[in-house]
């Protein structure tokens, strides 16, 4: 890591990668306050949890394409990553993200069948997304 300082004594955080950097005080901040935020959110909106919301046709085909077209992206990037780090958890993490964009997207119902290519129960896309 290379820090490089002015004259006015702010510090500049220079490197290739942002991931290589440990984090400042203010990043270690910032994360604890959305999680707080994430938290409160959820507090204020488990109530509602078991209110049935009215179905959109159109909703999974939209948001499985915009999960597919983030995970290619994300795993592009990482293996661009891994293409200079060289190191094996970044060619891990993007296999595992090349991986995943196949079997979500065969087993989300009403994709491209009624219940799924991969004929499975409603609840297989969510735990494959655990996975």
């Amino acid at each position: 890591m290379t820090i490089a300082s002015d004259d006015v004594g702010l510090r500049h955080r220079t490197t290739v990668f942002l991931s290589l950097l440990p984090p400042l005080k203010v990043d270690r901040q910032l994360a604890v306050a959305m999680v707080a935020a994430s938290v409160a959110i959820f507090v204020v909106l488990a109530p509602f949890a078991q209110v049935p919301l009215t179905p959109v046709l159109g909703f999974i085909p939209v948001y499985q394409s915009a999960l597919f077209m983030s995970d290619a992206i994300t795993a592009a990037i990482l293996f661009g990553q891994f293409s200079i780090q060289r190191t094996r958890a970044l060619l891990r993490l993007a296999t595992a993200y090349l991986c995943a964009i196949v079997p979500h997207t065969l087993s989300s119902p009403g994709l491209f069948a009624p219940g799924g290519l991969m004929v499975s129960g409603p609840q297989t896309t969510i735990w494959l997304d655990r996975l």
